[in-house]
């Protein structure tokens, strides 16, 4: 019997996360959520701690996956100072960057 393909939902956790997490259930998807919680199975829904700016354990999550999606960012509903943007787009280019890597040493990258 074939296993479920897996989908990882990098910041996930959020309403846009939990939307699609039960969309993907629907579908027939496995669906892993990175975040900065505690891992923890929640239903359908596997949590898996990471921070979004290092490779670590959570790497291996990506074994295997038939997608990566990255909803990881500071929040964009904030006041647009010079901190804040440069906080909005280190988030997102931080988390692109080492989904990147961990993709990369991935035992099997991306399955199609």
């Amino acid at each position: 019997m074939n296993a479920m393909p897996r989908i990882v939902l990098a910041g996930g956790s959020g309403f846009l996360g939990q939307l699609l997490s039960s969309i993907l259930i629907s579908k027939g998807y496995e669906v892993v959520v990175l975040g900065r919680a505690a891992s923890q199975e929640a239903g359908r829904v596997h949590h898996v701690q990471w921070d979004g700016k290092t490779v670590g354990e959570w790497r291996k999550a990506l074994d295997g996956v038939r997608a990566v999606v990255n909803l990881t960012g500071k929040n964009v509903n904030c006041r647009h100072t010079a901190e804040n943007r440069r906080a909005i787009i280190d988030s997102r280019v931080n988390s692109v960057r080492v989904l990147g890597e961990a993709i990369a040493r991935s035992v099997r990258p991306l399955v199609r």
